[in-house]
């Protein structure tokens, strides 16, 4: 089972890859957000939840690390 910001990227029909062409960012710095390897910045998580259709504390825990 998935981080949930990886379960709504893929419910929202995007690869990592189309999620960091959007955002701005690589995919390999996406794939280890939601791998839990590194933590977002506040920006990060709110550009991502934007995109995602969500908020902030629907995919990150207070720490930026991915739920």
């Amino acid at each position: 089972m998935g981080t949930k910001l990886q379960e709504a990227r893929i419910k929202k029909g995007l690869s990592q890859r189309m999620l960091g062409q959007r955002i701005g960012y690589a995919r390999q710095y996406l794939a280890h957000i939601e791998q839990r390897q590194r933590a977002a910045s506040r920006k990060l998580q709110s550009i991502i939840a934007a995109e995602l259709g969500g908020d902030e504390s629907d995919f990150f825990e207070a720490s930026g690390l991915a739920k």
